[in-house]
């Protein structure tokens, strides 16, 4: 069984303040190998 770290970069918009925030998603990924 692997696993290792995914991780995401996005920009999330707000509509409000205008601003452009980078939001780093981190997730876990696993794959499980016979």
């Amino acid at each position: 069984m692997r696993c290792w770290l995914v991780s995401d970069v996005f920009i999330s918009k707000e509509k409000i303040a205008h601003n452009e925030h980078y939001v780093l998603k981190i997730s876990v990924k696993c794959i499980h190998s016979e």
